[in-house]
Formats: C-alpha cells, structure tokens, sequence
C-alpha cells in the first residue's frame, strides 16, 4: 500500500441513469472526486486547509477501465488511494468493486497542484504526501495514453456552460466534460457501443457563461474507438479524450 485508504459506499440513485436503467459513465468521475475529496478532509487536508494555503488540487488525466457500469439501485464499494508523488504531479487510484465483490470499474487520475493567488502549478510539498502516510518505497508513476486530436471530425455540437455545469470550484465540474460527449454522441453509438475505456486530458478550465465546441469521430464497425475535443471558438482546447468501444450484442 502506497498511501491511506479510504473506502466508502455508493448508492447509484434513478437521476444518475440513463434510458436502460444503467449508470451514466461521468457519475463514476463525481463519486471518485467524492471519496477524494472526503478522504481530504479526514485527514485535515480539506478545502479549509487548502483555501487557507492558497492552494489547490486540479485533475489533469483521468484514464478509466470500464468492464461494466451498474444499474439502478445498486451499491458499490469504492476504495481510493494516492500511489505516486513526483515533484509535480500525484496519481491516485479507484477501484469499484459490486455487492459480490468483483471490480468493475477503475480510475487512474493524476493531479498538480495550483497556487490559487499566482495560477500556476506549484511543487507538491513534503507535508502532502507524509500526511496521506505514503510510503515512497512504493511510489508509482501511472502511465497514461496519448492520442491524436488532430481530425476529421463527424460531428460538432455547442454549448454554453451554465450555472447547473459549475461545482465548487468555480469551473465546469470534471465529469460534466464527459456528460458533453456522450450528449453530442449519435443516437447509433450509444445505443450499440458500450464504453471498455475513457482517456480524457484536462488542459483548460470552462467557466459559467462560456461558448464550448464539442467535436468528435464516431466509432464504426472493424474501428471501434472514437476522438473527442472540446474546444474555445479560437481553437483552444478544454479537454481532449479517446473513448474505446465494444460493440453491445443484440
């Protein structure tokens, strides 16, 4: 074990799914940034503390393994972890786990942190990963794919981010980025694909008000992964991320 353990309980609620009754795939992001989040404030390391120290956490890579999402009214089991501190990034891991035990899901995340008063990356100091009682004998640095946005794309949908897309830190919550693509989807993908994996990769903050581009390829039979960039009207982009498929039996 590299860092504490935290484990905890989620109910997957009838506002969490979608039309087959199964849970939709940025719900697994907001109950990971949960138990993270809860996990912080056990051990003092809050957003009291941080806002105190002018500091805070910020997802940059998300890559998550999905071998099945659950249904309505199930309850999962969700463990997390910090595996790695490098300077300036920190991997953290969650695992899913179903009420017979059996792992369905898992997140590997990587994080910097921001000094909130400069707004830049800042070097993670000593004390964060000795009060999450990390061990650096066992320190990871978790892989994480690249991929090229530079497409064709098949489909281009706007959005305007609202006040119900904001979380608390002011910006577009992390797992609404994936909301967007699945939303900009056709028909089609979603209802013959399944998702067997999300890369994503956070480069720029989307804020209330904001005009944002989602575009993306569509999987196909013999090519079954997609591209997807969300981007500013001047081309910049907020998210980028590679989707992989597995075609749902009729």
């Amino acid at each position: 074990m590299a860092g504490y353990k935290m484990t905890g309980e989620y109910k997957v609620h009838s506002y969490e799914v979608d039309k087959k009754q199964i849970l939709k795939p940025e719900k697994l992001v907001n109950y990971a940034q949960d138990i993270a989040m809860l996990q912080g404030e056990e051990l003092g390391l809050g957003q009291c503390h941080l806002k105190e120290k002018g500091l805070a956490w910020v997802i940059t890579k998300f890559d998550i393994s999905i071998k099945r999402l659950p249904k309505f009214n199930e309850t999962l089991k969700l463990t997390t972890m910090p595996v790695g501190f490098h300077r300036l990034v920190a991997d953290r891991i969650f695992a899913f786990e179903d009420d017979e035990k059996k792992e369905i899901a898992r997140i590997h995340s990587q994080w910097v942190m921001i000094d909130t008063l400069k707004g830049r990356i800042k070097k993670i100091d000593d004390f964060y990963p000795n009060a999450y009682g990390f061990d650096f004998n066992q320190n990871l640095k978790l892989d994480y794919e690249k991929f090229d946005v530079n497409k064709e794309w098949d489909h281009t949908v706007t959005e305007k981010v609202k006040y119900g897309d904001i979380d608390f830190n002011a910006h577009v919550n992390n797992g609404r980025y994936i909301g967007w693509i699945m939303d900009s989807l056709p028909e089609y993908t979603r209802d013959k694909f399944g998702i067997e994996n999300i890369s994503i990769h956070y480069k720029k903050e989307a804020l209330e008000g904001d005009l944002v581009h989602i575009s993306g390829t569509d999987p196909r039979d013999g090519c079954e992964e997609s591209i997807h960039r969300i981007h500013t009207r001047e081309g910049d982009s907020i998210v980028e991320a590679k989707i992989r498929w597995r075609k749902l039996s009729e």
